[in-house]
């Protein structure tokens, strides 16, 4: 197996004796490797930043904008919470997306939905 995780039972071989197991020489480098701390947000601000330049390559060529389209049905807090931050995403890509938000409550019909959308 190639990459740089391998599943364990592949990088256990049978040890000194009764079942014991240690890793094999070709796991010893992933297992001597020193542990890397990710920066979650610097991480995010760096795929926004891509993300970004990319719609603005996309609209520069004449394509159409991207567009973020939800419709939330309900008064679910956390879904609320988590559209707010699809959106605040969506406008961090700056002015090339647009989104849109269409919140409906829980009594409205399926036809309803259909001409919404």
């Amino acid at each position: 197996m190639t990459g740089l995780v391998h599943p364990l039972h592949s990088c256990l071989g049978v040890g000194g004796g009764q079942g014991e197991t240690r890793p094999t020489s070709r796991c010893l480098p992933l297992l001597q490797n020193d542990a890397v701390i990710i920066s979650g947000r610097k991480l995010a601000q760096q795929i926004r930043q891509e993300a970004r330049h990319e719609v603005e390559q996309w609209v520069a060529a004449g394509n159409k904008r991207p567009h973020l389209s939800v419709v939330l049905v309900g008064e679910n807090p956390a879904s609320h919470s988590y559209v707010l931050n699809k959106t605040k995403a969506a406008a961090d890509v700056g002015r090339f997306l647009h989104s849109c938000l269409c919140a409906l409550t829980n009594r409205t019909l399926n036809n309803e939905y259909l001409e919404l959308i």
